[in-house]
């Protein structure tokens, strides 16, 4: 579930994006839908690893001078309940993207001489507590750090790596909540927002943003007035507008948080001044006598 943070620059990259083509309806899909397709495939990541670790089995049961360990293999990995869980709740995916194949390959053979790794396979009873901490201790250290992850992120959507941290607090909620009602809870199913108010509040933060487009951006050359519209970056124009409109229509919010927000989100994505901009624009605006509604 998204927090408020990454609702906001979700919204920015919708207005950001919308002022290039103009479709709202499919910008706020692509945004939002983008979250849950993204923890969608980091789940089967985890299914391609677990496939590789029943490959690797099977391997050494097919040598012909098999180990001790070759035919007594240790099956803690792919008995995680998690994993079988999860495996049966994707029994529709398919698992035959061979480059996805050969960079789980290469993952695996780096997680199976980790510390943790060792320690987890030592353990004779799978049980869902380590079942569920070697699987975060997989993602966090060797899945969504790892490169070659990350460049299939960005060839999927130009979205998926703004989501990563989002999509592993969720798996971290899934598996908590797994663990604390019953193993009933899907772990694929993902509510985008915690709450109604979450969603209301996207919703009306991006219409009202966009409906007073037009007076804000007056708003906002009145206050910066050796600035023309246009050589404003329209990255800037677009947390200015959000920020504005959320200072204007959101007072159950203090201002303090919001600028805090926009001005952080400005150093992620914007020009190395433009969080001085922003400030300075939304602090002129907090103490000015400017009103969206009769401008």
């Amino acid at each position: 579930m998204l927090s408020r943070h990454q609702i906001r620059i979700k919204l920015f990259h919708c207005l950001f994006a919308q002022n290039v083509n103009d479709n709202l309806d499919k910008e706020w899909k692509n945004c939002f839908d983008s979250y849950s397709k993204l923890y969608q495939f980091v789940l089967k990541i985890l299914i391609y690893l677990k496939k590789r670790a029943e490959k690797e089995i099977q391997l050494g049961l097919q040598k012909k001078q098999p180990k001790q360990s070759d035919l007594n293999p240790n099956k803690s990995f792919i008995n995680n309940i998690i994993l079988s869980k999860l495996e049966k709740e994707l029994i529709n995916e398919n698992f035959n993207d061979e480059h996805i194949i050969l960079i789980c390959k290469n993952i695996f053979s780096i997680v199976k001489e980790k510390k943790y790794y060792i320690n987890y396979m030592n353990i004779k009873k799978n049980e869902i507590d380590n079942d569920i901490k070697i699987l975060i201790n997989i993602l966090k250290n060797d899945i969504l750090t790892n490169t070659d992850i990350i460049d299939v992120f960005e060839e999927k959507s130009i979205y998926w790596n703004d989501d990563i941290s989002s999509a592993f607090n969720s798996f971290v909620y899934k598996t908590s909540q797994l663990k604390k009602l019953n193993q009933k809870t899907s772990l694929i199913k993902l509510d985008t927002f915690k709450n109604k108010s979450d969603k209301e509040f996207a919703k009306t933060l991006y219409s009202k943003t966009i409906k007073n487009k037009d007076k804000v951006n007056t708003i906002i050359l009145k206050i910066a007035a050796n600035w023309d519209i246009d050589r404003i970056s329209k990255s800037d124009l677009a947390l200015l507008q959000l920020a504005i409109t959320e200072i204007t229509d959101f007072e159950d919010i203090p201002n303090k948080v919001t600028i805090n927000e926009y001005i952080k989100i400005s150093k992620e994505y914007c020009s190395k001044k433009s969080f001085e901009f922003i400030n300075g624009i939304l602090d002129s605006y907090i103490k000015s006598n400017y009103n969206i509604s009769n401008k």
